[in-house]
This record gives structure tokens, sequence and C-alpha cells, in this order.
């Protein structure tokens, strides 16, 4: 991130998506199978991932320097 920034990238924010794991979203709900895809930062019971700790560490490491560069931009 610092290295796409220093080239001139402007990095205001992150996001993810999905928040929770989607259920068929790989058949594009097509189909009724029940498939869990599990992407999300949380699961279906809403407990933090490993990929929602290491989303929330990266947050908490850039926000100061957002904070600073946003531009305009209230957080």
């Amino acid at each position: 991130m610092h290295q796409l920034k220093r080239d001139g990238v402007p990095v205001d924010g992150f996001t993810w998506y999905s928040l929770q794991h989607q259920v068929d979203w790989d058949s594009a709900l097509r189909e009724d199978s029940g498939h869990i895809n599990q992407l999300g930062l949380f699961d279906l019971n809403r407990n933090i991932m490993p990929v929602g700790k290491a989303y929330k560490r990266l947050i908490q490491q850039w926000k100061d320097i957002l904070v600073s560069e946003n531009y305009g931009l209230n957080f």
C-alpha cells in the first residue's frame, strides 16, 4: 500500500465484499443447493473469521494515515 501511495495512487479507504458468507453465490442463486461460499468477514452465525481479524488489523494500521490524507472526507 505504501508503494501505491508513493506512486501517486489515491488510497482513500478499504472495502470488502461480502460482510458475511454467501449461500449459493457460486451458482448466482440459480440453484438452491445450500452451498456456503466462505468469503465473508463473518460466518453465517456472525462469528468473525480469520480474514475479518486481518481486515480489522489492516484498518487499524491505516486509519491514522487515511484520516490525515482524507482530502475532505469525514470518518
